[in-house]
């Protein structure tokens, strides 16, 4: 972005997904990442957002998010239903995975209702947990994140690891209640030493920014993210994904009117078929 449009600086604040919503729709900031349903529910004015987040505008997917359930090899731990009584790290509390966690914890029977999940897991930044789990002082980490995310190649290589199943019930359920989330597998391939495929849940991660950012700005940031999506590529596995077929699956919000504009000019949305509104897809190219 600072090389295609120089007129837009930057500092980055790393307030997790639902507070970096938050910040957007009190005017904090023009930018940011967020989990489809996340977004979804902030605009909406669904727990655990207070009132409609309607200064919010998506403007394309970026790439995808895998909930990863990690536990050490020698543990007796398959499936998440084999959390009960076990030490759990989520993310920090405002990040979209605690959420995600509470809710399977409630559905897969390990606690009796939200605030009861919640008091299951113990609330650290992502370095901290995995210190914590090498040590043997938390038996699970959770994050929703890329495949082969860094911060997990790294702890595949610190010890043993296995990824926890995410069993197909639960995992129905949870898509039935949250369509924005898909069922999903982890590749054998993504972490050493551990070849199983892995059933988890996907979501996309949306770019997200708001209703009165300029249609000048807006139309240029997603023209140099996708006309460089190569590039992105090329730095990071996790851009393979942005593609035709994945930019809009999951957005349940209006599209800001210079994103729509682009992606109306491209050929990738059809009139009348813009995401948020009408959540038809274009079959055409299959989005």
């Amino acid at each position: 972005i600072h090389r295609e449009v120089p007129e837009i600086g930057s500092t980055i604040s790393n307030r997790g997904g639902d507070g970096a919503l938050r910040a957007l729709q009190l005017g904090r900031g023009g930018y940011c990442f967020a989990v489809a349903g996340s977004l979804e529910a902030a605009y909406k004015g669904k727990p655990p957002f207070e009132g409609r987040h309607d200064h919010l505008r998506a403007m394309f997917n970026l790439f995808p998010l895998f909930l990863h359930v990690v536990a050490k090899r020698d543990s007796n731990m398959h499936s998440f239903a084999d959390l009960r009584r076990r030490r759990i790290s989520a993310g920090e509390k405002d990040f979209t995975t605690a959420h995600v966690v509470t809710d399977l914890l409630r559905r897969a029977g390990l606690a009796d209702d939200m605030a009861a999940a919640q008091r299951r897991l113990v609330f650290l930044d992502y370095p901290e947990a995995h210190r914590e789990f090498v040590q043997g002082k938390l038996d699970t980490v959770i994050s929703l994140t890329g495949l082969g995310d860094p911060s997990f190649l790294d702890l595949a290589r610190r010890t043993d690891i296995r990824l926890l199943a995410l069993d197909g019930k639960l995992a129905k359920d949870f898509v039935k209640a949250n369509p924005t989330y898909e069922r999903a597998t982890i590749p054998g391939s993504a972490y050493p030493g551990w070849d199983h495929p892995t059933p988890t849940i996907m979501v996309p991660t949306v770019m997200v920014t708001t209703a009165d950012r300029s249609d000048e700005e807006i139309y240029a940031v997603t023209r140099a993210i996708y006309q460089n999506r190569a590039e992105l590529a090329s730095i990071s596995p996790d851009f393979d994904a942005f593609d035709p077929r994945f930019i809009f699956r999951g957005i349940k919000i209006p599209l800001h009117p210079a994103a729509e504009r682009f992606w109306l000019e491209c050929g990738l949305l059809k009139p009348g078929c813009v995401p948020g509104l009408t959540n038809k897809p274009n079959r055409r190219r299959r989005i």
